[in-house]
């Protein structure tokens, strides 16, 4: 009634890569996603790009299988991973546990969303035969994103 779009991030879809990840399972993200699906809420999917923990061909696969289950998502962002909160990390004195992970490349990019467009009738393991799953795919690069953010003034 009062929400007119959801901007939904799954973190992975692999629930125990997600625990691993994260520290959170997945469950509650992908019941929420149907949720939307079933009450035909518009959904934009937000995918972090995470080289080595997010771009395993498997778990894209398993990831674009189930979005093919659901029927309201008008876009699908790949957000490449990069480390621009990383010094919220440092100013914590906190361990940053993606040190030393390099933000994909466009080439790597560009993989996963082919194979996130290619059609899902064509997928051996898909579990619809969903044709008109179509997403529009973006990819934010981070220079991008910055400029995009409001500049605050501090003095």
């Amino acid at each position: 009634k009062y929400t007119d779009l959801v901007l939904l991030d799954i973190k992975h879809i692999n629930p125990e890569k997600c625990v691993q990840l994260t520290g959170f399972k997945n469950k509650e993200t992908l019941n929420f996603a149907t949720y939307l699906s079933n009450i035909n809420l518009p959904v934009w999917i937000r995918q972090v790009i995470i080289p080595g923990y997010t771009d395993d061909k498997f778990d894209l696969l398993e990831l674009k299988n189930f979005l093919a289950t659901l029927k309201n998502i008008q876009k699908i962002e790949l957000l490449p991973y990069h480390e621009l909160g990383k010094f919220k990390w440092t100013e914590l004195g906190e361990i940053y546990e993606l040190e030393g992970v390099l933000p994909p490349t466009q080439e790597e990019i560009n993989r996963i969303k082919d194979l996130l467009e290619s059609s899902i009738s064509t997928s051996a393991s898909s579990p619809t035969n969903n044709d008109t799953f179509v997403p529009v795919l973006n990819w934010i690069h981070p220079d991008e994103l910055l400029a995009h953010l409001p500049l605050v003034a501090s003095m």
